[in-house]
């Protein structure tokens, strides 16, 4: 039985209380199968999350990202249009096909090593001063070393 949305349960999202293991969380599911949110709706089950993700008449939003901000043509447009995170059907299934190999968890695990020490070494270099800017000081060298930066071990 489909509950109406304006029946649905509420969920912020947002508020920094919010938690994804939550008795407000575990409440709303009970109730109904998706929560209104302020971000849009919300699947709460997995049942019905895969019977989504399945369905073909349903594309996911990011896809639609360019043109719904009045972008439809030019270089981003095209990069994003082909960007396996938005490609859908057997095009998304070719390139992941490809790809997988890159990712087997054995070829995961021989990289561990190496993605600790540069963890270790980008730490090494802020922790005397007990602080960090996250995102410059640790995620983005994290993510896209450069290799001048490692010029021991240009590998990393």
């Amino acid at each position: 039985m489909t509950t109406p949305i304006a029946e649905a349960p509420y969920l912020d999202i947002s508020d920094p209380t919010f938690a994804m293991q939550s008795e407000a969380l575990r409440n709303a599911r009970e109730q109904s199968w998706y929560a209104r949110t302020n971000y849009g709706i919300a699947v709460l089950r997995y049942e019905e999350v895969t019977k989504l993700l399945k369905d073909p008449r349903l594309k996911q939003g990011s896809a639609q990202w360019p043109q719904h901000h009045g972008v439809h043509s030019g270089l981003f447009y095209d990069w994003w249009t082909k960007n396996l995170l938005v490609l859908e059907g057997e095009d998304h299934h070719r390139i992941r096909r490809l790809l997988n190999p890159a990712f087997s968890p054995r070829l995961l695990k021989s990289l561990v090593p190496r993605f600790q020490a540069l963890a270790n070494e980008l730490v090494d270099a802020f922790i005397d001063k007990g602080e960090c800017e996250f995102v410059s000081d640790f995620a983005e060298p994290y993510a896209t070393p450069r290799a001048d930066h490692h010029a021991g071990n240009p590998q990393i």
